[in-house]
């Protein structure tokens, strides 16, 4: 069975980020690359599973990343 793996702290719960951000995981990038360079938003978002990583237009989710371990 797979388990979530964290992917952020907590603390950057609705923190915006850009694709080049250190704090970001190497597999998360690289999964975000396409999305940034059409200019959608980057953005943590702190959960129970650990964390995700979002893809926002505006307001609306595009997609959705996170670790699994």
């Amino acid at each position: 069975m797979k388990t979530f793996v964290r992917s952020g702290k907590p603390e950057w719960d609705g923190l915006e980020f850009h694709l080049d951000d250190p704090r970001i995981p190497d597999s998360i990038r690289t999964g975000l690359r396409p999305f940034a360079e059409q200019g959608y938003a980057i953005f943590f978002a702190d959960t129970v599973q650990g964390g995700e990583w979002w893809v926002l237009d505006g307001e609306n989710l595009v997609e959705g990343f996170w670790l699994i371990g």
